[in-house]
């Protein structure tokens, strides 16, 4: 696993293939200024989809050999006297019942993501995962 946080650029063709889609499930349209986490050698892209008006969750989705991954993150800040610390603790994963049995890897690859676009955009952050994957029938691309 070998992230790079950085923009999609002038990537539209895989970006349309991949078909990201936003919390309604509408297509989110390509700009080359969009920020992903890419594993290029494994094929591995991982869009920050946001939340709802400001809410939380947020979620991201992972694009996994051509299969939406839906992970819900929880975000919430800790203090002490001393400092503050972001936290993000990821609720839940939703993986497509055609990748299922490669679930250790995807939670591996989702963790391994989303510390990425953490470490490239928050100081002091740090991630938990507090769920057991769950298997659906199919991503939202029907796949």
């Amino acid at each position: 696993m070998s992230y790079v946080f950085e923009n999609v650029g002038n990537k539209k063709e895989l970006w349309t293939e991949i078909g990201f889609k936003d919390q309604d499930l509408k297509i989110i349209p390509y700009s080359k200024y969009h920020l992903w986490c890419a594993d290029k050698a494994n094929g591995i892209y991982l869009f920050q989809i946001g939340n709802d008006r400001g809410n939380t969750p947020n979620f991201f989705d992972m694009s996994y050999k051509k299969r939406i991954i839906r992970i819900t993150v929880v975000e919430s800040i800790e203090t002490d006297e001393n400092r503050a610390a972001y936290i993000c603790n990821i609720q839940r994963i939703s993986i497509p019942r055609s990748v299922w049995e490669e679930r250790d890897e995807i939670v591996k690859n989702a963790e391994a993501g989303i510390k990425e676009i953490l470490a490239s955009l928050k100081n002091n952050a740090s991630l938990l995962v507090n769920c057991e994957p769950e298997c659906v029938v199919a991503d939202y691309n029907g796949e």
